[in-house]
């Protein structure tokens, strides 16, 4: 009696009805106040089966609690309750109070998921309990304790249909009214007994969506039948997920644990030494299928860089692993593609007793991706081992990145002059070579200007790290002016263009009396004050950066009385009591604009260097 109701429901409402939830509590930001958000991944009422929801206050602090209601596409869901009709209830909870919701069992089927939001540092523990009715008599009731919410949750699995068993799981992927949320494809394995990953399935998830299915389903495994295992379940955002079992005529909620099932991605090969340098983008190391990797971050603050090739819609995985080889780090990955766009992050698995991490994603499109292990605490040095699954690469090599420049600075100089440059970007280590050629449509001036000249802008570049490139330029005072486009090369990679202005040079001298304004490339205000001539104020900020992972912080500069000469250059170097030192240069493209770069320097406390460029432009 009860099979064929529960056959009849889930036809009416296809993939919507396993009964049963978890709540999972993850926190997020709101533009206008903070705040704490929990979800239950499932909830149905209506057509005999009847809901209750239960919220205490645990805290010291009486709390506002709101509850919101979506259906499987994200959209408002319109509910009926003790508390009356709405898509959304709020209500306040005094100290040690307990709110019940009470949905009854009449009524059409509404199925969804629940978004609760309290204060940000509240306590507010909730669960939900499902009933179904049929004649009078209560056939089944499922409640299921809360849980954090996370990006990789696994339960236990059993399917054999002959005895009428089988196992369900619900997605959720609320937005938490972030417009921003990206879609998600989630990946479900599917390990049998023996720690075997047998099936692997790829489910899209737009923001807001909710979805539930039983393994054996189309959706999901189609034909799954006399398995007996776990499920995993992972993505590179934030979702919720719950587990269902269905044994004959009894249903119950599974206990969902966060954290994955390492064993199927754990490699029991021979590692292969890491391969130094591997401390930039530029050296990254190249991983090829499946590969173990035994490295070592060498100094405070490091990273260690890996790329490979992979195609669109290629699933790979990463676990990093310490513990048992006496390593002093807590390791941590990230891996992302090669412009940014698709990015994860992972320091901590979710698995009590390690703090070591785990990543599985899809990949997005064809490309080079890289995975960054470091220490996540900044500091240590130490033993890791990479467990790498990969695509096998049957073609060429995955290049390194190409440099991408960003910024320079001066922007404009005269002819006959010699100066520092400075220019800002990513992936710069290596870089051995500045070119300047003038592009046919945009030079002025003297006749020949559509190929470089042979004794045109010479540059040398004397320092440079990963994200800045100094160059010494010298300008002939023959030379053609008007504009140039400038590449920077590394070993068999050409950067993209920025350009550069040769200006003429000759006539009037300019006044620059004036306060002057503008931004570095980091997005810091530089102010600075000319008068009779002279430089006589200056203040800047830059963030000083030790080591790619090393302590960093943003410094500020100031100086007063100065009396320094400015023509069509400024110049100023200076420094104050505790090690920080200071140093700006820019010419003057006209009376009203300037360009140039600045760099500041730290000896105690978090020693290191900051350096940006920046533009200015006279106020008054």
């Amino acid at each position: 009696m009860f099979g064929e109701s529960f056959r009849r429901l889930c036809t009416r409402a296809p993939r919507k009805l396993l009964i049963g939830t978890v709540l999972l509590a993850v926190t997020f930001l709101c533009p206008a106040l903070a705040q704490r958000n929990m979800v239950f991944t499932q909830f149905a009422a209506g057509e005999g089966l009847s809901c209750d929801q239960f919220f205490t206050n645990q805290g010291s602090l009486a709390v506002t609690v709101t509850v919101s209601f979506f259906d499987g596409a994200g959209a408002a869901l319109t509910v009926t309750s003790n508390l009356g009709t709405a898509a959304s209830y709020s209500f306040d909870l005094g100290l040690g109070e307990t709110k019940v919701i009470r949905f009854p069992a009449t009524g059409s089927l509404k199925t969804g998921y629940v978004v609760v939001s309290t204060p940000e540092n509240s306590s507010v523990p909730a669960t939900q309990i499902f009933r179904y009715e049929l004649g009078g008599s209560v056939l089944f009731e499922v409640g299921a304790p809360q849980q954090e919410a996370g990006r990789s949750f696994n339960f236990p699995a059993e399917v054999k249909l002959s005895s009428g068993t089988s196992t369900g799981m619900a997605l959720a992927y609320p937005t938490f009214g972030n417009s921003a949320t990206a879609p998600l494809k989630a990946i479900v394995n599917l390990i049998r007994t023996d720690g075997v990953l047998e099936k692997v399935k790829v489910i899209d998830l737009e923001p807001g969506e909710y979805l539930s299915l039983y393994l054996h389903e189309p959706g999901l495994f189609p034909g799954l039948d006399n398995f007996t295992g776990s499920v995993l379940i992972t993505g590179i955002a934030d979702f919720s997920a719950m587990g269902l079992r269905q044994d004959k005529n009894g249903v119950g909620s599974l206990a969902v644990s966060t954290g994955p099932v390492l064993g199927p991605f754990l490699l029991a090969s021979a590692p292969v030494n890491e391969v130094e340098p591997n401390d930039t983008r530029s050296q990254s190391q190249v991983l090829m299928g499946d590969t173990l990797v035994s490295g070592v971050i060498s100094q405070e603050g490091g990273i260690d860089y890996f790329r490979f090739a992979g195609k669109r819609g290629d699933i790979v995985s990463f676990v990093g692993t310490s513990e048992g080889i006496q390593s002093s780090i807590t390791a941590a990955m990230e891996l992302h593609s090669e412009d940014r766009t698709m990015s994860a992050y992972c320091d901590w698995m979710g698995l009590m007793g390690t703090t070591e991490p785990y990543l599985q994603a899809v990949l997005p499109a064809d490309g080079t991706y890289y995975v960054d292990v470091l220490d996540r605490r900044g500091g240590a040095s130490g033993l890791y081992r990479l467990h790498a699954r990969v695509p096998t690469n049957t073609g060429p090599l995955p290049p390194p990145p190409a440099p991408l420049l960003k910024s320079l600075g001066p922007l404009k100089a005269m002819r006959g002059s010699t100066f520092r440059m400075v220019i800002m970007g990513t992936d710069l280590a290596g870089v051995s070579a500045l070119t300047f050629a003038p592009p046919p449509l945009k030079s002025v001036g003297l006749p020949g200007l559509d190929s470089p000249l042979a004794d045109g802008i010479t540059a040398e570049v004397v320092a440079g790290d990963d994200k800045s490139v100094e160059a010494t330029v010298s300008i002939p005072a023959a030379m053609n002016f008007g504009f140039f486009e400038v590449t920077a090369t590394a070993p068999g990679r050409t950067s993209n263009i920025l350009e550069f202005e040769v200006l003429p040079g000759g006539g009037d001298a300019f006044n620059l009396d004036g306060d002057w304004a503008g931004k570095t490339s980091e997005g810091y205000f530089i102010k600075f004050k000319v008068a009779g001539g002279k430089l006589t104020e200056i203040s800047f900020s830059a963030i000083v950066y030790s080591g790619p992972l090393g302590c960093f912080g943003t410094k500020s500069y100031s100086a007063a009385g100065l009396q320094t000469p400015v023509a069509t250059t400024i110049e100023h170097a200076g420094g104050v009591p505790g090690g920080l030192g200071a140093a700006l240069f820019g010419t003057f493209d006209s009376p009203d604009t300037a360009s140039g770069w600045l760099k500041m320097s730290t000896a105690s406390g978090c020693a290191g260097v900051g350096i940006a460029t920046w533009t200015a432009t006279r106020t008054q």
